[in-house]
């Protein structure tokens, strides 16, 4: 099975993240070393859709609020390759299981630390993070996140999803040389293509 590499941080980039239980408050933010396109079989590159010679600012660090470090300029259509990647999820897709329902194929996030499997009562909530790809997802239930076979939407009630688990709202960024950019599905966008087609 294909693992993601992740770091899993505070928003503020140290220690393993602390998630709050789905009803009992907002979650922290939870960072993790991934593309919101990873995909088995696939890469993930980027390209440029903005005007040319847009000035695009990098940044020191994965955050709005870090110092500029440099910035760069590309061609229209442009593709470009990263040497890093982080996705910060700070609204995940927050379920509640309409009956009893238990997680099997799981281990603790991110050490891979097999667990017993999640038994999630009826009522209780669900956090859906990222897809980690080959059918499991990135969870989080507690203080814990997990990867796990990604849940049947038949088993929860909240905002459904088509096909794999999405959160509601994320920030992607990417290490473009010196610095830091965040990939704004606009100027700066993402896309999957097959290796063995290239």
């Amino acid at each position: 099975m294909r693992w993601l590499l992740v770091f899993l941080l505070v928003l503020g980039f140290g220690g393993l993240g602390r998630c709050v239980d789905a009803h009992a408050g907002k979650p922290r933010p939870a960072v993790f070393q991934a593309t919101p396109l990873d995909e088995e079989d696939t890469a993930v590159r980027l390209a440029w859709r903005g005007p040319a010679g847009t000035h695009l600012p990098l940044r020191a660090l994965p955050d709005a609020r870090a110092p500029i470090v440099g910035e760069r300029s590309f061609a229209v259509g442009e593709r470009l390759t990263f040497s890093d990647t982080r996705v910060i999820v700070d609204r995940p897709r927050v379920v509640t299981a309409r009956r009893h329902v238990v997680l099997a194929s799981v281990s603790r996030y991110p050490a891979g630390v097999v667990r017993r499997p999640v038994v999630i009562p009826r009522g209780g909530g669900l956090r859906l993070y990222l897809y980690a790809g080959e059918g499991t997802c990135i969870l989080g239930r507690g203080r814990t996140l997990y990867t796990a076979d990604c849940p049947d939407p038949k088993d929860f009630v909240g905002r459904s999803w088509n096909g794999r688990p999405t959160p509601l709202g994320l920030q992607w960024w990417v290490r473009l040389g010196s610095g830091w950019a965040r990939v704004d599905g606009e100027r700066l966008v993402g896309e999957r293509y097959f290796p063995d087609a290239d």
